[in-house]
């Protein structure tokens, strides 16, 4: 079998384009905007983990000063009673886990009623702004004419 030079295995590299295809741009202010929403988002995430940190170490250290006064208890009943004293009635995993769970739902209620009560939330000022809702507040007997 002979193969010529004029087959159609031949290679030609194709060419990229000289330039990426242009999507429509954002105004400066648009840009700016979604850079503090961008941002706003990540501090709210880093503050939730930073709190999530805060609330274990809190119940650690909960776990520990309990255990340690459980010890002491103990310690002055057995001295003064002259035997052994075996609580196993204190703090347990289960009861540490509990408490953490309640305090990470009590951080995650007072975060939502912050950002409920916040008029810096991009996202409900957007939505605001879409549906033309005003945030004025006002009594329920008060009438608008």
């Amino acid at each position: 079998m002979q193969i010529n030079g004029s087959s159609s295995f031949s290679y030609r590299p194709t060419q990229l384009p000289t330039q990426l295809p242009v999507q429509p741009g954002l105004s400066p202010e648009e840009k700016n905007n979604k850079q503090d929403a961008v941002q706003d988002a990540q501090a709210t995430r880093q503050a939730a983990v930073e709190d999530q940190k805060t609330a274990q170490r809190t119940a650690v250290v909960n776990y520990s000063a309990a255990q340690s006064k459980q010890d002491n208890v103990d310690l002055y009943i057995s001295m003064s009673t002259g035997s052994d004293v075996n609580s196993n009635a204190g703090v347990s995993v289960s009861d540490l886990r509990e408490v953490q769970q309640r305090q990470q739902l009590a951080q995650t209620t007072q975060t939502l009623d912050t950002l409920e009560k916040s008029k810096t939330n991009p996202l409900q000022q957007r939505i605001d702004g879409m549906v033309g809702v005003s945030n004025q507040q006002g009594s329920l007997f008060s009438a608008q004419v």
